[in-house]
């Protein structure tokens, strides 16, 4: 079923909002845009004033505060998220994103931050999609003994017989990439760095 936002832009593509089956709420990933003038006037920094504030967290909330509205009109909320995809033009982006992304999601959900090369809408800097469940349908956290992130996420959410999982690092979150999922730089060329890296996170 396809859900109908009013308070949010309408997007120049052919899309929808939001689709609800069954009790899982899938959005569409949404840009800062208001689809008229380019990023919207919200979103954007003053130009007389572009040291004043910071374009990443304007953005950002821009686009979570448009996610909960499209939410609340399917009938859910932002607390029942179970996984979310983001896409960011620059990762050097990401520490701003994530200090707004905390205000957001106080209990985090699973989430998979991917670096792109460009956006559909000029001067964009960040796209989030996000998966929820409806009230009803309440997910249970997965904690592990894999390493924990830095970043604002969790592990993994369990929903019924479905597991929402975040993405997957080759990383400690202490030392960068161990030694373990790398390649002795000694002997460069015995081994594989990405096979060493998948099974770094296939453990």
């Amino acid at each position: 079923m396809n859900i109908s936002v009013p308070g949010i832009p309408r997007p120049l593509a052919n899309y929808t909002a939001a689709a609800r089956a069954g009790s899982l709420v899938f959005a569409a990933g949404q840009l800062a845009s208001d689809f008229k003038g380019g990023v919207a006037a919200e979103a954007r920094l003053d130009p007389a004033f572009p040291y004043y504030g910071s374009a990443i967290k304007k953005q950002t909330r821009y686009v979570l505060e448009n996610l909960a509205q499209t939410f609340k009109a399917a009938g859910t909320s932002l607390s029942h998220v179970v996984k979310a995809q983001v896409f960011q033009t620059d990762l050097a982006n990401f520490s701003g994103f994530d200090e707004v992304w905390k205000e957001f999601f106080p209990a985090p959900p699973p989430r998979t931050t991917i670096g792109t090369t460009g956006l559909l809408v000029p001067g964009t800097l960040v796209e989030i999609d996000l998966i929820a469940t409806m009230p009803t349908a309440a997910g249970r956290a997965v904690q592990s003994d894999t390493p924990r992130p830095l970043a604002n996420y969790s592990e993994a959410v369990v929903v019924g017989d479905l597991v929402f999982a975040a993405g997957q690092l080759a990383s400690d979150f202490k030392t960068g990439v161990p030694r373990e999922a790398r390649v002795d730089p000694a002997f460069p060329y015995y081994g594989s760095d990405i096979k060493r890296a998948r099974r770094w996170t296939a453990w």
